[in-house]
């Protein structure tokens, strides 16, 4: 607390700012506002920016020196302004033109009514704290922050309850020029209470707040006054200005005054705090050593020798010290003492000796005393013991990282289960009660076995050693409490919980997944089925169709006339067409359901057997065909195999271009555990913006009268590769310019023994 006889005064002198910082201040403020003139939204952005920065700083500043701030408005303040600049940021994003929220223009002014307060209430109500004594939590104090700043964003953004604050064409509302004023007279009320305190604060640093505050009271009447629809007329200008300096105000009063010159602090209990503190460490048990280097001795203070544990006062010599530390403790201090020696600075170190229970623990510190030639003649220090300090240190380690895990338990969206070694529950959230029916109690009292309804006792043991040498993602069932199974999936990790190690678990539900897999499964083959069927039983009609109307058209035989016969002729002509897209249909449907095991297939033998079916089509063309590169062995089904490579190079021979010699390329190569295949051609080639079209099933690219085909062996192609687990694409330089196919597929590749047809 500070007393001072001399009258307080708001005139500035030459110690609140320099004739340099006013220079370069108003500078400031004049190309800040020159920015209007390029875009009012940086000229904004620019203004909110800086109050958000000192924001954020003042946060960091208490928050970092909780422990030490014993001026409990600091604190409540410091706290205050980390949420008041997160609204200031929403006020700088919703601001029109920003386009960051698309639904409304004008959630800007009432982003700023909510920041102003907030700063303004929180004023008031943190001069309250600064006189009372009580000590503030943080976390308390976080959380009610936290919750008055969700529900104000939530107000706005979400429920859309908060009044509107300015309408296009009429300007502010009654509401924000009602709380623009209802704001000022909060921080006139704060202004008054912190005059009334001054007794508290440095005479510098209390102008500069009121000079700010004051500022701040008229920047909220600017605000009272702007109309335009872009909010960037001139009050609206003058009012952000105002901000700065402001803001600017603060900066000086709290972060720099509070920074360089400790004495002067803005709270200046702490000065009181650092005379208490001077006066704690002299009634401290703080013991005293000295150490002659010329005979080896050390002498020993009363405190010192209670801390070694040594029976009386006398000299000790430097190794009966050393023999009572840890020996890295030894080697620290000789070291230490080597360096004195040398010219090196003073030392301090913390020791601890092991021969009492429990552990003792002091900080040494030691400096040289030198002759008038250099030579170190003694070296002496203080000792003192920290013993309860570094137990207290560790218990509050453990229950920093109790809480901290605690806190993770409960705001976790999964079910967290901490499980020891032998799977007993160690703690658990109220999202895993839920999960499983039971009471916190009841699974207190509960093993992972009493649950889990997947693994046997051996393989949940396995799985527990397993999950705690290394983290795990895997799928398990649990038992609830009415006795449903519920299928879930965890992950897994190893972690320290209050010094001890535990496994945590987090549950997550997903059986809805699992049951939406399955019936996305039936479905499937539902689907195939229905398709195999209907291939399948229509053909035989439609054969029927064609057979009677060729009898049809023999019975009338000479009566027909040439115009009625190619009735009949496209008649049995399409019906023959759709009975071999009925057939393409059939195999397409069969693809995946009736195919041949999966064994290790030649790839070189499956195409030496495609192209032996190619063979007349290839004379056909005279089609000149070259295959190099490297051709493995894959598990695969020899029969879809080949169907691929006879389907490719055999679109390769039909589409080719008339009076072109026909050349295909067939390439492969093994990369990454991967084989690519590649044909190439010098055909008719696709138009880029049709390839999209290409494996879809019924999908021509080239008229019937060109190419004869039903549509549907590119869509058997990409169904074979995917039945495979790989990959099929094409690319084009355009019509007239030859394709090239490429179809990737693994190796190695771990089939799944549920598919149809696979060979145990």
């Amino acid at each position: 607390m500070i007393h001072s006889s001399k009258p307080f005064s708001l005139a500035f002198d030459r110690h609140d700012f320099s004739r340099g910082e006013v220079i370069i201040g108003f500078f400031v403020l004049l190309g800040v506002h020159f920015t209007t003139y390029y875009n009012y939204l940086l000229f904004h952005n620019l203004s909110e920016l800086f109050s958000v920065i000192i924001a954020i700083t003042i946060f960091i500043i208490a928050i970092n020196c909780w422990q030490s701030i014993q001026n409990q408005y600091l604190l409540f303040i410091g706290v205050a302004y980390l949420f008041i600049g997160f609204v200031d940021i929403l006020h700088a994003l919703s601001y029109k033109g920003m386009g960051v929220f698309k639904d409304y223009d004008y959630y800007a002014p009432q982003f700023w009514i909510a920041a102003r307060a907030m700063e303004s209430i929180s004023m008031v109500i943190g001069l309250y704290f600064l006189s009372n004594g009580k000590k503030l939590s943080r976390n308390f104090l976080m959380i009610v922050f936290l919750i008055a700043t969700t529900l104000l964003v939530s107000s706005i953004v979400y429920f859309k309850i908060f009044p509107e604050c300015f309408v296009p064409g009429q300007g502010l509302t009654p509401f924000k020029k009602i709380m623009e004023y209802l704001i000022s007279g909060t921080l006139l009320l704060s202004l008054v209470m912190l005059i009334q305190r001054k007794q508290f604060f440095d005479e510098r640093v209390l102008r500069l707040v009121v000079w700010s505050i004051a500022v701040t009271i008229l920047m909220e009447m600017c605000f009272t006054q702007y109309k335009s629809v872009g909010m960037n007329d001139a009050m609206n200008q003058v009012g952000h200005l105002l901000k700065i300096v402001a803001f600017y105000f603060i900066y000086k009063a709290v972060v720099v005054t509070g920074l360089t010159d400790p004495i002067n602090l803005l709270f200046r209990k702490l000065k009181d705090n650092e005379e208490a503190l001077l006066q704690a460490q002299q009634l401290a048990r703080l013991g005293r050593w000295e150490w002659n280097p010329s005979t080896n001795e050390c002498l020993l203070s009363k405190e010192a020798l209670q801390f070694f544990d040594f029976p009386d006062k006398r000299a000790y010599s430097l190794n009966e010290v050393f023999a009572r530390m840890q020996v890295q403790d030894q080697q620290a201090v000789d070291a230490a003492m080597r360096r004195l020696q040398q010219g090196g600075d003073p030392f301090e170190l913390k020791i601890s000796i092991t021969h009492s229970e429990p552990h003792r623990f002091a900080q040494l510190r030691g400096a040289a005393v030198r002759d008038d030639t250099g030579l170190v003649i003694r070296v002496s220090g203080t000792l003192q013991d920290i013993s309860d300090e570094q137990r207290l240190q560790e218990v509050l380690s453990v229950a920093k990282d109790k809480e901290k895990f605690e806190l993770l338990l409960q705001t976790a969206g999964d079910g967290i289960h901490l499980l020891d070694a032998g799977g007993n529950v160690v703690e658990v959230n109220d999202m895993f009660c839920h999960m499983l029916g039971y009471t916190r109690e009841e699974l207190l009292k509960m093993n992972v076995a009493q649950w889990d309804a997947n693994f046997s006792l051996q393989a949940l043991a396995e799985k527990l050693k397993e999950n705690f040498t290394q983290s795990n993602l895997f799928e398990t069932k649990h038992r609830r409490k009415n006795g449903a199974i519920i299928d879930v999936e965890i992950s897994a990790k190893a972690i320290s919980y209050g010094g001890v190690p535990v496994l945590w678990n987090a549950s997550r539900d997903i059986s809805e997944r699992k049951y939406a897999e399955e019936r996305m499964k039936r479905t499937n083959a539902e689907l195939e089925q229905f398709s195999y069927a209907v291939s399948h039983d229509m053909r035989q009609p439609l054969r029927m169709v064609a057979s009677y109307l060729q009898l049809l058209e023999l019975e009338l035989g000479e009566t027909l006339d040439d115009e009625k016969r190619s009735y009949f002729n496209y008649a049995v002509d399409g019906a023959k067409r759709i009975d071999r897209m009925l057939e393409a249909l059939l195999d397409y449907s069969r693809i995946g359901r009736s195919a041949d095991p999966f064994i290790p297939v030649d790839c070189r033998g499956a195409l030496d057997e495609a192209m032996k079916y190619l063979q007349p089509d290839i004379l056909d063309a005279q089609a000149d065909v070259s295959i190099a590169g490297v051709w493995p062995e894959l598990f695969a089904s020899r029969d879809e195999l080949v169907r691929l490579f006879q389907n490719l190079i055999g679109n390769a021979v039909k589409y080719r271009v008339a009076g072109r010699p026909v050349k295909i390329s067939v390439t492969s190569k093994i990369d990454s555990g991967e084989w690519s295949l590649c044909i190439e051609d010098n055909g008719v080639g696709i138009n880029p913006v049709q390839i999209n079209r290409l494996f879809k099933v019924f999908q021509r690219l080239q008229t019937r009268d060109d190419y004869e085909g039903t549509g549907i062996g590119l869509a058997l192609c990409r169904k074979i590769v995917e039945h495979h687990h790989g990959e099929i694409w094409v690319e084009s330089d355009g019509e007239g310019q030859g394709c090239r196919f490429y179809v990737k597929l693994p190796v190695n590749h771990a089939v799944d023994t549920s598919l149809p047809g696979f060979k145990k």
